[in-house]
């Protein structure tokens, strides 16, 4: 006589696996993230030794993250960075002033454009979706490993702690940005090119700011082109050191601040994560901030700074 499960014992069998999967599937999501978390670890590290290459073919020299008009001869501290320089326009000024900056001109170094993104972070096409079709001339590129704009054109033997001081971080947050790149936190340079654009410790990186007198530099909020969580993975984020170390740094929790703490780039962190305003650092009274943890003299003593 043939024996049939009975539909208690059916019932049993699949009460069984359902709690097995809700065990499970948890876990399977952890080990994915933890994943794509050794993934953007391994890229933002190949970065990092890419500048420092760049750096030692350089004079000692962090590559430059200002763009600049090199027809006009002025900076232009408020224009983003096509990536490629030349996808959506062949125009020979704006395609030098495209190359002359991060990341464009370490892409020699780094022969790889995909290691600018953040592993598992959805696409943002904000900028680029106002150039399709025909008017691409090449496939943009995607970006969410920003410079600290800080070091730029500045000497790796000058950064007080290059292994604590950020070179780069996921500054655009959770999100790939098609096209287009920026240097976070930005130095506030303007006016003509023949003022180096360099990070000064007791004034303006020129003459003149693009933010004001009193600030030298700005960190951008996560609010450009659209709010998205600081949080690349888990609640942090990854930062490159100015040595080229990488390590996964973990941030403050959402719905906190003032965070005054060694490696949150925010002062304030909304319940979704997204982080706004932070602290400046100042050597003097008279001085102009600077975004405290992105500079490269800062000596991780706030009791030191006004």
């Amino acid at each position: 006589m043939k024996k049939a499960f009975t539909l208690i014992e059916l019932l049993v069998v699949i009460a069984i696996i359902a709690i097995l999967a809700a065990i499970l599937f948890p876990v399977f999501a952890q080990a994915k993230e933890a994943a794509k978390k050794t993934q953007t670890l391994s890229n933002a590290k190949q970065t990092g030794t890419s500048l420092l290459i760049y750096s030692a073919d350089y004079d000692d020299l962090f590559p430059n993250a200002n763009r600049v008009d090199g027809i006009a001869g002025t900076y232009t501290a408020f224009f983003v960075i096509d990536t490629p320089a030349d996808w959506r326009s062949t125009n020979a000024r704006w395609v030098d002033a495209g190359n002359s900056v991060y990341p464009n001109n370490v892409y020699p170094y780094t022969k790889n454009t995909q290691i600018l993104e953040a592993a598992g972070a959805s696409k943002e096409s904000t900028f680029a979706s106002s150039t399709t079709g025909a008017a691409r001339l090449k496939t943009p590129t995607n970006n969410s490993l920003t410079m600290n704009g800080f070091m730029s054109g500045y000497s790796q033997t000058a950064v007080n702690e290059v292994s604590r001081i950020t070179l780069l971080w996921y500054g655009l947050g959770k999100q790939n940005v098609e096209g287009y790149a920026v240097s976070n936190p930005k130095l506030g340079c303007s006016g003509p090119i023949t003022n180096p654009c360099v990070f000064n410790p007791g004034g303006l990186p020129t003459p003149t700011s693009a933010f004001g007198a009193t600030l030298g530099g700005a960190t951008f909020s996560m609010s450009v082109p659209n709010p998205v969580t600081t949080y690349v993975h888990g609640q942090g984020t990854i930062n490159v050191r100015a040595d080229s170390s990488a390590k996964f740094t973990q941030l403050a929790r959402p719905n906190t601040g003032p965070n005054l703490t060694f490696v949150d780039p925010y002062a304030f962190y909304n319940a979704t994560g997204v982080g706004s305003s932070f602290y400046d650092c100042q050597i003097s009274a008279t001085a102009p901030g600077y975004s405290c943890i992105f500079r490269p003299d800062f000596d991780f003593n706030y009791n030191n700074w006004f």
